[in-house]
């Protein structure tokens, strides 16, 4: 029982780990989702302000080269300082001549300062110089922007909005080939493709492009709060997992699922027992059963599966598959053996319906096998519609099968019955066959059943007998009865079957069951 507990305790912590792990990696991938939405966002908004910033020192470019005044003259110098005060993003502008700046709007004049470095020309043809010195006494680095004779200086303030970002945000404007970086925002975090999202966006406009990327690993997001409601989330959903998986366990393994299980894939098996001339041991036939051993609950009896198959609406496959496995198993036995048959037994239902006696048929001579040897078993207790199915049974004949009333004595009929049912064999119950030779009031009823079947010229079958003495005392008023039971044989599996048949012939016993 400990061992059990153990067991469940070990299954159910697993299904909880796994739950609280499906629900992190649910939520890391729609954090990721999320963040792939958010970067998409975030570097379109940045790519828009870096056009306008863009757009404004190109356009005031512009304007400066289109001035009419002599370069660095005072009318010049007031222009200048216009289209700085003008612009949103121009910190300064001036003049320049092969790298040579010779004034600005905030400097006037400026003697003997030339810019060092490479520079970039844009699409637009506008030249580029990225972190140069300053002319101008500061230690600050600035961005200038030159076109024609004309110069600007970008503001320190133009990307004012995205200098600090939240934490897991990080952001550059660069070239378009990335050589060249003009901006960066944030600190850069190394993720990969599970934690971690990426966009890149480049103006159509401008030589420009944006590199953006956020952090999106939801156990660095600093929510312990989060994190915990995500864990509860997936210990519930171990829960209710190891409650299904509990659930569909005690289905799977109850009588019902595994016999819907074994009809589907044709695992129940059949059982022939012989039925044979009591004097001689030949075979006169075989009795056709049912058998079904399960992994979990073995041998299951026939009573209990047949009856639970009925309840669950499976009796005709269940029916059609015993068919269909008896008569091609039997089918080079009995084309060897023409006087030896098969009996199956048949509900009042199926009988009166003739779907199942079809299929019989249809199967047999599908098979080879002779009408004649086929016989068709309906229980006593049937007898109570015996108006309805007496033209059923003279149909059967007609066709060349044999019908047998099987379990005789054990239903609630009378004997007045026997008079209307043409039948060819009457198979008396066990409990009256197993009377034989006790001298009890059952072995005088026996007596009076044998008397009754030989004026209506039906063979009698003793189904149970058991010992020699129940046969000796069978054979005393009955020499030509056909007795069924364990004194001749159990029911075999056809495999056991054709061994025991190989056996005796051996011994010059063909498809004879004599006991030694």
């Amino acid at each position: 029982m400990k061992k059990l507990e153990k067991s469940i305790l070990c299954y159910l912590t697993g299904c909880m780990t796994i739950g609280v792990l499906f629900s992190f990696g649910v939520s890391q991938f729609l954090w990721l989702v999320s963040a792939d939405n958010r970067i998409d966002s975030y570097a379109n908004v940045v790519l828009n302000h870096a056009e306008m910033v863009a757009g404004n020192l190109t356009t005031a470019l512009d304007e400066l080269n289109t001035t009419p005044h002599e370069s660095c003259g005072p009318s010049d110098l007031d222009a200048l300082k216009r289209v700085t005060y003008e612009y949103r993003f121009v910190k300064d502008a001036g003049r320049i001549e092969n790298k040579a700046i010779n004034c600005s709007a905030m400097w006037g004049v400026i003697p003997d300062f030339r810019l060092t470095g490479e520079s970039r020309v844009t699409q637009n043809n506008v030249q580029l110089w990225g972190g140069v010195s300053s002319y101008f006494p500061s230690a600050v680095k600035i961005d200038i922007s030159a076109k024609g004779n004309s110069f600007v200086v970008t503001s320190p303030t133009a990307f004012a909005p995205f200098e600090s970002p939240p934490v897991e945000l990080s952001s550059s404007v660069v070239s378009r080939d990335g050589k060249t970086i003009m901006r960066t925002f944030g600190e850069f975090h190394q993720g990969n493709m599970l934690t971690s999202a990426f966009a890149k966006l480049c103006s159509e406009k401008y030589d420009i492009c944006v590199v953006s990327n956020i952090d999106a690993n939801i156990f660095t997001t600093n929510k312990p709060g989060l994190l915990l409601f995500i864990a509860l989330i997936g210990c519930s959903l171990g829960l209710l997992a190891f409650y299904a998986a509990h659930q569909y366990r005690r289905v799977r393994d109850s009588l019902s699922h595994r016999l819907k299980y074994a009809i589907k894939n044709g695992t129940i098996s059949t059982a022939y027992q012989p039925i044979v001339h009591g004097m001689t041991g030949k075979v006169s036939g075989f009795e056709v059963l049912a058998r079904w051993h399960d992994k979990k609950f073995g041998s299951v009896p026939p009573n209990v599966f047949i009856e639970k198959a009925e309840d669950l609406g499976l009796q005709e496959k269940l029916n059609k598959l015993i068919v269909n496995k008896a008569l091609e198993e039997c089918s080079k036995g009995l084309a060897c053996n023409p006087e030896v048959y098969l009996s199956f037994n048949i509900e009042t239902k199926d009988l009166l319906g003739g779907g199942l006696v079809r299929h019989i048929s249809d199967t047999a001579r599908k098979h080879g096998i002779l009408a004649g040897q086929i016989a068709i078993e309906m229980l006593e207790g049937a007898t109570a519609d015996i108006s309805k199915i007496e033209g059923r049974i003279e149909s059967l004949r007609a066709y060349g099968h044999k019908v047998l009333i099987d379990d005789f004595g054990s239903g609630y009929s009378s004997l007045s019955y026997l008079a209307r049912l043409n039948v060819d064999v009457i198979k008396i119950d066990k409990s009256f066959s197993q009377a034989a030779g006790t001298g009890s009031p059952a072995e005088i009823v026996l007596q009076k059943i044998y008397e009754i079947a030989k004026a209506m010229n039906a063979q009698i079958v003793f189904e149970g007998v058991e010992t020699e003495a129940q046969k000796i005392a069978i054979l005393e008023f009955c020499p030509d009865a056909l007795i069924q039971g364990w004194l001749f044989s159990k029911a075999l599996p056809i495999t056991e079957l054709i061994e025991r048949v190989k056996s005796q012939t051996a011994r010059g016993k063909a498809m004879n069951f004599a006991h030694d």
